[in-house]
């Protein structure tokens, strides 16, 4: 039997309201009050079988965290003009599906990992995630990852597929992925490294996110606030549970590395794919 895939949809509470097309439209006219609102638009609608589903409350605050923190971040720190082509298409994201991963001939087996695609209103999927959630080998977890992205960017044509985030929890195992990231992005280069761009077959910007697990319950649709910690990140709060708290490991954004000035100075990330 197939892994069920479980769905959220991702809305604006008010569709005349500020939301992320209008930031990405004129990003270096908006300010962190026009972040704020557009990110507080979004609506988070679990659909399907996500509410029986282990790993949504999981799955569920990773997308809070993309869709609200990272997006908030990417543009406070001028990493969205190195990864234009990812940050721009979070605005195109209708429905996020999940799925755990199975290995095997035979007998299927589940893989200690979750698949997550971001989708469009067409269909067509815009970036992809890989939440490990342990197990030893993840290395080669986040390898089978890789050769399915090339796939899908393969089979969707027009380099549709924009990013990639891998999301591990234990110290040892993000290191190994980061070092394949910095050799593969060419990360040594302090420009580059914020591009975090694999080329040929991806053709996608990477980043590696670090995860923290709390106490799991059903309530999904529950509303949350975001409080800020002292790293910069965003730890969700929500009733009745801890809510996992994501890191973004590579490309770093810690206040010791090159300040947006860098980046910004570095000028837009090219479009063009040849």
């Amino acid at each position: 039997m197939a892994a069920a895939i479980s769905s959220i949809l991702i809305k604006n509470r008010d569709p005349e309201a500020y939301n992320l097309g209008t930031i990405v439209q004129n990003p270096r006219g908006c300010t962190s009050i026009d972040l704020d609102a557009a990110c507080s638009n979004l609506v988070f609608e679990p659909s399907g079988p996500i509410a029986n589903s282990e790993h949504g409350a999981l799955v569920l605050d990773l997308v809070r965290y993309l869709f609200q923190d990272f997006f908030k971040r990417s543009h406070q720190t001028g990493l969205y003009n190195r990864q234009m082509r990812l940050w721009q298409v979070f605005s195109k994201v209708e429905k996020v599906e999940f799925k755990q991963l199975e290995g095997g001939f035979f007998t299927r087996t589940l893989k200690p990992a979750l698949q997550v695609a971001f989708k469009s209103q067409t269909g067509h999927v815009l970036f992809l995630a890989l939440v490990v959630l342990g197990g030893a080998e993840q290395f080669n977890l986040v390898q089978d990852f890789l050769t399915q992205t090339a796939k899908i960017q393969g089979r969707q044509g027009s380099y549709l597929l924009r990013g990639v985030f891998i999301v591990q929890s234990e110290p040892s195992e993000l290191e190994k992925t980061r070092q394949y990231l910095v050799k593969a992005t060419n990360g040594e280069d302090p420009v580059a490294r914020y591009d975090s761009y694999l080329p040929s077959p991806f053709f996608v910007h990477a980043n590696l996110l670090s995860f923290a697990t709390g106490a799991e319950t059903s309530d999904l649709a529950a509303p949350v606030s975001s409080v800020e910690t002292d790293g910069g990140e965003c730890e969700l709060e929500e009733s009745g549970r801890a809510v996992t708290g994501f890191s973004l490991v590579y490309p770093g954004l810690s206040r010791i590395e090159p300040p947006r000035k860098l980046l910004m100075d570095a000028g837009p990330a090219s479009t063009s794919l040849t």
